[in-house]
């Protein structure tokens, strides 16, 4: 499931930037948290795949011209459904009945009515004088009360208010208040700055203060009036003191209060890891080395589009960073041309020594425990990525911004086998595959490839791909409780275990695909792996190979044949043979699908009723919901 942090118009960098932050380290790895536009809300089927929209500081006004109408129409149909809604500050006032900021401010006054009304009031602020727009100069580190036994600790402020009268409004449970004197607060209604709120089966948690935000967090920028104390004040001191304090805090809104999983602990986020070359023969790795030493501009740096790499020396050492969740592709990605150092996680010796002697995929790449995302270090560096070998591997313990297909996060923690590979297709030596238009089978053949592997290892698995990119599991019905990532199918439940994505270039007279994968293999969460069903535990390096070695075979097939040399395999474990069906973009036409077609790859589905007239649906722009028997867009 996602958690969803608005970044539209309006919302302020500091505020994003921690609510990021501290819900990656306080979620992972059981939600993926990413932002999402305006855009986005009001035309995407978000709300069936979230379980928390946020909505950070910033500017109120901005929210209400982006998204009144049907953005907040969306929101409150989210949240009145059960969903969860997260106000920090500006967020906070949106979300109110009404909204009084600076009524008596000339310059700055924001009064009206507010179409969310999740608190049935006023919010009025500000609480404390001295606010600013775009600066730090009245920010202050106020200390607030809990409503539990958690003594007072001191949070971020920068413009919140107070919840007029929240303790007589019914549906409202007052979560933490100010502790500062009472003098200090100029505005009247009391001193609520937390407070949950039930929307009918929902619920929205709304705070004037910024607990998302820590002293890494804030974007001080350049304010030039802001006292050398105050800046001390705010970093060091008070919000330093109270670290702590704040991630409990957090915690336990996100825990008692939205009822969501956090884990165990919140040290910190893990680091980036150095990037290790690894190859099977001294031909692939020069091969590599060679295209990695062409990039290099200076001070051993590769200026990539969304990336910069540094080849590390001979015997350097990568230096440690701790990653901040909306930062991760900003920091430099270190390289080490060396032989791949032995990891717990993943014996890359061993996975080379498992392929065949006449393997072409996976013969050489880079491994590292921990990266941002191994698909966006490939397709997202393209003047990179154009001139790597056929066959290169970008492997990964742990995804920290893993992606999915259609813009959705790939929660990729440790035990999961994720991957990237480099793969070229020239049409010219291809001449079954169909042209351009056979490119949409290769997440056929990904998902072919990986339930085989999978099934070499351990026959006993019932596994089958839901189309268009989804490998699924059978798991006991006790198992069905991991919302839309398992459905009922038969009288049997299957539950999600891999998942791909494909990304496709053409460049000097080849098309240059990108396929990411992605295998639960042993990670407990945040859904069900492979080894909790099996017998005999499946390792990772034989996976990988034998996934390999079925890729390198099924494309060899498809380009000699077409589909129809691969159709039966597939159609071995398919999951909708004869599956009733409703297609969301045709009006909701009603029909049963007979089909992948053997040109053009569209699902073909014929529609019910006298004609009986078969359609094609394209796998780009929807998906399957399984539960519903729904052809839906794809978000």
């Amino acid at each position: 499931m996602n958690v969803l942090v608005y970044a539209g118009a309006g919302t302020s960098k500091s505020s994003v930037r921690g609510a990021l932050a501290t819900l990656t380290l306080l979620l992972t790895p059981y939600y993926s948290v990413r932002t999402i536009d305006a855009r986005a809300l009001i035309e995407e089927p978000w709300a069936s795949s979230t379980a928390l929209l946020v909505v950070p500081g910033g500017r109120d006004v901005p929210f209400c011209a982006a998204l009144r109408g049907r953005g907040t129409d969306a929101i409150r149909s989210f949240v009145s459904k059960g969903g969860k809604y997260l106000g920090l500050c500006a967020g906070a006032y949106f979300a109110a009945s009404r909204c009084e900021f600076e009524a008596s401010s000339a310059d700055m006054a924001v009064v009206g009515d507010r179409d969310l009304g999740f608190f049935p009031g006023v919010v009025r602020g500000c609480a404390f004088e001295g606010f600013s727009y775009d600066s730090e100069i009245g920010a202050r580190a106020v200390s607030i009360q809990p409503s539990t036994q958690m003594p007072p600790f001191r949070c971020y402020w920068n413009g919140g208010g107070v919840f007029v009268d929240a303790i007589e409004k019914p549906g409202v449970e007052v979560i933490a208040r100010y502790s500062e004197s009472a003098d200090s607060i100029v505005v009247g209604g009391g001193d609520a700055c937390v407070v949950k709120c039930d929307v009918d089966r929902g619920v929205a948690v709304l705070s004037a203060v910024h607990p998302e935000i820590g002293p890494r967090t804030i974007c001080t920028g350049s304010h030039d009036d802001v006292s050398e104390n105050d800046q001390i004040d705010l970093n060091n001191d008070a919000l330093g003191k109270h670290e702590n304090a704040r991630l409990s805090f957090f915690r336990s809104i996100l825990d008692k209060r939205l009822c969501l999983r956090v884990n165990d602990s919140a040290s910190s986020l893990p680091s980036l890891s150095t990037l290790q070359l690894f190859a099977k023969d001294q031909g692939s790795r020069e091969k590599l080395i060679a295209v990695l030493s062409s990039k290099i501009s200076k001070a051993n740096l590769i200026v990539c589009e969304n990336d910069t790499f540094q080849i590390l020396s001979d015997g350097e050492s990568a230096p440690q960073i701790k990653p901040l969740a909306d930062d991760l592709d900003k920091q430099i990605k270190y390289v080490s041309l060396g032989f791949a150092e032995p990891s717990p996680l993943f014996d890359v010796g061993r996975f080379l020594g498992l392929l065949s002697p006449h393997a072409r995929l996976g013969v050489a790449g880079l491994y590292a425990e921990v990266v941002t995302s191994s698909q966006t270090m490939l397709d997202k560096n393209f003047s990179l990525s154009r001139d790597l070998p056929h066959g290169t591997l970008m492997l990964c313990s742990h995804q920290l911004s893993g992606r999915g297909r259609g813009g959705n996060s790939w929660i990729s923690p440790p035990g999961v086998l994720s991957f990237s590979l480099i793969l070229y297709h020239d049409l010219a030596d291809s001449p079954g595959s169909g042209g351009a238009a056979g490119l949409v089978f290769f997440q056929y053949l990904i998902s072919l490839a990986t339930v085989e592997a999978l099934l070499e290892l351990s026959p006993e698995l019932e596994l089958g791909i839901k189309w268009p990119n989804d490998v699924y599991m059978r798991v006991p019905q006790s198992q069905n409780t991991l919302g839309t990532s398992c459905f009922e199918l038969e009288g049997k439940y299957y539950a999600k275990v891999s998942g791909s994505l494909i990304s496709t270039t053409f460049w000097q007279d080849k098309y240059i695909l990108t396929i990411g994968c992605g295998v639960n293999v042993n990670n407990p969460a945040p859904t069900i792996s492979v080894n909790a069903f099996v017998k005999e535990s499946v390792a990772m390096e034989n996976l990988l190979a034998a996934l390999l070695s079925r890729l390198e075979e099924l494309v060899a097939k498809f380009d000699g044949g077409g589909f129809a040399a691969i159709a039966e395999r597939y159609y071995r474990h398919w999951l909708h043979n004869g599956q009733h069906v409703t297609i969301e973009k045709e009006g909701n036409l009603r029909g049963v699908v007979v089909g992948i077609h053997h040109t053009h790859g569209h699902l073909q589905v014929r529609l019910t009723g006298e004609r009986g007239q078969v359609i094609g649906v394209q796998a780009d722009g929807n998906s399957f919901d399984m539960m519903r028997g729904l052809l839906k867009t794809k978000w």
